[in-house]
């Protein structure tokens, strides 16, 4: 077998499709619930950061600093190794969920954040006297325009969160990243890992290229 081979030995991929298919589902499983459990809390904390009481806005500021200073595969070890000497045992599963649903409310309240704080002033001081309550001005004014600016960084979050999941191999949850090196050791080729990076592609693609098209329509609309 030539070194070609080696990586792109898909005959070998095709046996072991089933295991390679349920580490997929694994990976889109985690990162849709992932996804839905972290976006509400995130506008939570974006908003109270941005329109909160100062010491809210000083202690949240503090545990987003903390948060982005710890690597994200420590936390998922933490939570799956070190919680249970407390009495707290979770799957593999529940782990990584538990921990990148943590990790990613803090990287999606950064974004939400820096887009409130980039709609300009005047929006606001024109809400105000339209007599706009603050629910109706957030609603209606603020957080439209918000979303246009947070729109390609927050794509960008997602595949972020996407690639996040492969971590989940540390704890030896059987996500894609497990999968293709399982298959390799059975098999001795570095076929399973082209593989899955394939996979990884197919599914971020389509939100690289929602994020360009949405750039793109930006600058032609200005």
């Amino acid at each position: 077998m030539n070194r070609l081979q080696q990586y792109f030995d898909f005959t070998v991929v095709w046996q072991h499709r089933g295991l390679i298919l349920e580490g997929l589902l694994t990976t889109v499983q985690l990162t849709v619930l992932i996804f839905v459990i972290s976006i509400l809390p995130a506008i939570a904390v974006a908003l109270a950061r941005r329109f909160g009481p100062g010491w809210l806005q000083r202690l949240l500021g503090a545990v987003v600093n903390v948060a982005r200073s710890v690597p994200t595969v420590l936390s998922v070890v933490f939570v799956y190794l070190a919680l249970p000497f407390v009495g707290v045992t979770l799957s593999a599963f529940a782990s990584v969920l538990l921990a990148l649903s943590v990790m990613q409310v803090v990287y999606f309240s950064e974004v939400i954040r820096g887009a409130l704080a980039a709609v300009a002033p005047g929006q606001y001081d024109a809400a105000r006297a339209l007599g706009l309550s603050p629910i109706v001005m957030l609603v209606k004014v603020i957080l439209p325009q918000a979303a246009i600016v947070a729109a390609p960084p927050f794509v960008s979050a997602v595949v972020l969160m996407l690639q996040h999941t492969s971590i989940s191999s540390a704890i030896a949850l059987n996500d894609l990243i497990t999968s293709a090196l399982s298959i390799q050791n059975m098999t001795g080729q570095a076929s399973p890992i082209v593989a899955a990076g394939v996979c990884y592609v197919l599914l971020a693609l389509p939100l690289v290229r929602l994020t360009r098209r949405w750039e793109r329509a930006r600058a032609h609309a200005r």
